[in-house]
């Protein structure tokens, strides 16, 4: 599909290339070099690009627990007979990707509301147009899917693509008026009720700390500070200078303690997660992203 997309081949190189797949047992990358279709080095680059999305669809989970193994991947993992010949890329551009590919689907959300909002087609007849990056019939797809399910998330789940490339086509179809958002009804938006605010913003904040000294400190602070958002800007202050003084570690807990003054604030969050990168802390890092976009799909 990557190949299609970027004009490498053609369908029917795409349909000779399957057959002999089929027959020979090849990898379909090494069928489509074989025959001339592609270049391995255009090989690479998609394969790379796949590795990277699936990756960072990773963060897009709902409902998901993260566990990093130490130590090398099992053999099926790393089989080069299995997968091919080794393609390296940037872990660092993929956790940091995946961090924009968060935002991103954020930002959808708030044009398609969330993912239990239902979409009606308004122009009736075929699609006749399509956003770059995009086929034709991948378009005409979602559009089946929502005269079919209408409901974000059940497009989503039998849509043949990632969550984040049927939003974005979810938005596109939106915005050039092929389908249109069904209202809620007015009862049912009656019936949603906000959480009450705790008295005290200070309280269910708690600071657990081995150093003595940090914990007195940071307790100092949000006594100090009169309101919720200056406690923020004291602690993320404090916490960026460590981070320019190299103190890595220690800045860790006091970016955690913004962020929980603070959930949705996403600067707070992105300089976390680009803190845990700098440690190779990439499950932490991971686990930040998640909990940010659970908090997001919440809210909405």
């Amino acid at each position: 599909k990557i190949l299609l997309r970027s004009g490498r081949i053609k369908p029917e190189h795409l349909t000779i290339a399957l057959e002999e797949q089929r027959k020979s047992g090849k990898l379909l990358g090494q069928v489509l070099v074989e025959r001339g279709f592609v270049k391995q080095e255009d090989i690479d680059e998609c394969v790379r690009t796949q590795l990277e999305e699936e990756i960072c669809n990773v963060f897009l989970w709902e409902d998901a627990t993260f566990e990093f193994t130490p130590g090398p991947p099992e053999a099926a993992f790393a089989d080069l007979a299995l997968t091919g010949h080794e393609i390296p890329f940037d872990v660092n551009e993929v956790i940091l990707d995946a961090a924009r590919r968060v935002d991103e689907w954020q930002k959808v959300l708030e044009e398609i509301e969330r993912t239990r909002s239902e979409f009606e087609v308004v122009k009736k007849g075929d699609v006749d147009a399509y956003p770059v990056g995009f086929s034709l019939e991948e378009v005409r797809q979602v559009v089946r899917l929502v005269e079919e399910v209408r409901r974000v998330d059940e497009i989503i789940g039998r849509a043949p693509m990632s969550r984040l490339e049927v939003a974005r086509l979810l938005v596109y179809l939106l915005r050039s008026g092929y389908i249109r958002r069904v209202e809620r009804k007015e009862k049912e938006k009656a019936e949603e009720k906000t959480p009450a605010e705790p008295a005290d913003w200070r309280l269910g904040i708690s600071i657990v700390l081995d150093d003595e000294d940090l914990k007195k400190r940071l307790e100092s602070l949000l006594w100090r500070a009169a309101t919720k958002e200056e406690a923020v800007r004291e602690t993320l202050a404090l916490a960026d200078s460590m981070v320019r003084e190299g103190k890595l570690d220690e800045a860790v807990p006091v970016y955690r303690l913004a962020l929980d003054l603070e959930p949705d604030n996403k600067a707070v969050r992105t300089k976390l997660v680009h803190l845990y990168v700098l440690q190779w802390r990439f499950a932490d890092a991971a686990k930040v992203l998640v909990e940010g976009y659970r908090r997001r799909l919440n809210n909405i």
